[in-house]
């Protein structure tokens, strides 16, 4: 009896492949952690300031880099779509400057120097300056635009997502350790912008090591065949416009990514001050080894649940399709989140962090589902528009999702910001510890912080379900496109 022929991989569904793909992001997703989570925090908390100062820096660098990414984004979009290929391909060289831009910006904005910390303006100058080095680096990502040209395999696609994904439960797992690394350097320097600092440096170290290599993997394969079919076409700033206006899967993506990505953004704004003070303080003094002990715990129970969502995701997306799986999981998310909300009102959420670990982590089980679904429907838009009108511009149409998504964290970040100076949130420069003024609005300060954390997130869950309800990539149109883009691909060669 004849053996059967074992199924040959071919590139990128491949190790090789999907290790260059994920691993690329590494750094990427260090970054996304360090600075959705923790740049506020670092400035009130831990950057070694006064703590007057240090709301209304966070607010400048946060308003200006907006200002900037208005401008800047759609350029930095147009230049990456006008480079023609050389021989690293045409979107890697941009992810290699990402990774580099936002490992240096990381280590300046976590390791401000004694020196400067005592003038206003020389700490908005620096805090702005390696702000907008994040952000440039972070616009230069192209995981969406190098998907696109790696493979148009649907099947393919779908396994890099989660992959993808389980490397970012992976580094975020590993982020689950920082303020307890923290406490560690803090106590070996005696000082707490020190300790964040050098906690700061090690992930960036391993972050860096890990995308250059992994990126080294890309092959951008089916670029080549697009370059010589729009070699001569050049991206004009009114083709920028009419990508917007004419691309209806992009319209309608968007203003569906509009609320959905506001859910993860709000309950990671203020999550770390409302577990740190309520249940880690004593007369506003923090046990930190405490702290980090049960922080390493709630991170490694929602990465956990993590884990499984992505693992039923797949099967589930295939039985109800993307949209309707959404829909369902992003519904039951809302509902966690104003028990939540429900739960502190009534003084029962205080009793313990182990209620707010365990509803905390249902809510991240149930955003989860929506990864793979909504990581795709981006890079669809992609091929929409190829489909629609015979080019990519996929740097293009990614660019106006990096607009959202930084403006997403600086609005969460100044929304928690905006509570904590409400209420005279400081802290003592030297110990940590939470001033007077502060612990007389402790209550009000407790509820302001979970109106960020979980009564947003819940309002944007509805608002999200709305709008994604008339996303026209479904059913027949999909097959379709696809079966085209294939078509001309084939031509092509």
């Amino acid at each position: 009896m004849a053996k059967k022929e074992k199924k040959k991989h071919v590139y990128p569904d491949t190790f090789t492949g999907y290790f260059g793909y994920c691993g690329m992001t590494v750094m990427s997703v260090i970054a996304s952690g360090l600075v959705g989570s923790y740049f506020a925090v670092y400035l009130t908390d831990y950057a070694g300031i006064d703590s007057s100062w240090a709301t209304v820096v966070a607010g400048i660098v946060l308003l200006v880099g907006r200002i900037v990414d208005a401008i800047d984004d759609p350029i930095q979009g147009w230049f990456m779509e006008s480079v023609k290929i050389g021989k690293g391909g045409k979107y890697k060289p941009f992810q290699i400057l990402s990774i580099v831009m936002m490992g240096v910006a990381l280590v300046g904005m976590y390791f401000m120097p004694d020196l400067i910390k005592h003038n206003f303006v020389a700490i908005i100058v620096w805090m702005l300056f390696f702000y907008l080095i994040y952000d440039f680096g972070y616009s230069f990502d192209a995981q969406a635009p190098i998907q696109q040209a790696m493979t148009l395999d649907t099947k393919v696609r779908g396994n890099q997502m989660f992959w993808g994904r389980i490397v970012a439960i992976v580094v975020g797992m590993s982020l689950s350790s920082f303020l307890k690394i923290y406490a560690s350097f803090k106590a070996m320097t005696g000082s707490i912008s020190k300790g964040f600092g050098l906690t700061t440096i090690s992930y960036v170290a391993v972050g860096l090591v890990i995308s250059l290599l992994a990126v080294s993997f890309v092959k951008e394969q089916n670029a080549v065949k697009e370059e010589k079919k729009e070699e001569s076409e050049k991206v004009s700033f009114k083709e920028i416009i009419s990508i917007f206006k004419n691309n209806e899967a992009l319209r309608t993506f968007f203003m569906a990514q509009l609320f959905h990505g506001f859910i993860y953004v709000f309950m990671m704004a203020a999550n770390t001050y409302y577990l740190k003070w309520t249940y880690f303080s004593v007369n506003g003094h923090v046990d930190d080894a405490a702290l980090g002990n049960t922080t390493l715990i709630m991170s490694a129970g929602t990465f956990l649940v993590m884990f499984v969502s992505i693992a039923l995701a797949r099967p589930l997306m295939n039985k109800l399709g993307p949209v309707k799986m959404i829909t369902l999981t992003t519904t039951c998310e809302a509902i966690v989140g104003l028990a939540m909300f429900v739960l502190h009102l009534l003084g029962i959420m205080q009793t313990s962090p182990y209620i707010f670990i365990g509803m905390f982590a249902l809510m991240y089980f149930f955003q989860g589902f929506a990864f793979i679904p909504m990581s795709i429907f981006r890079t669809e838009c992609i091929d929409y528009n190829a489909w629609k009108t015979g080019k990519e511009d996929g740097a293009i149409v990614v660019a106006g999702f990096k607009i959202l998504d930084k403006g997403q964290n600086a609005i969460a970040s100044t929304a928690a910001l905006a509570v904590l100076t409400m209420f005279g949130y400081g802290v003592d420069e030297v110990t940590g510890d939470l001033l007077p003024s502060a612990l007389q609005h402790f209550s009000s300060m407790q509820t302001g912080m979970m109106v960020v954390i979980a009564l947003v997130p819940a309002i944007c869950c509805f608002l999200a379900i709305l709008m994604l309800r008339k996303y026209p990539i479904q059913g027949e149109v999909r097959e379709k496109m696809y079966a085209e883009l294939k078509a001309r691909r084939g031509e092509a060669e």
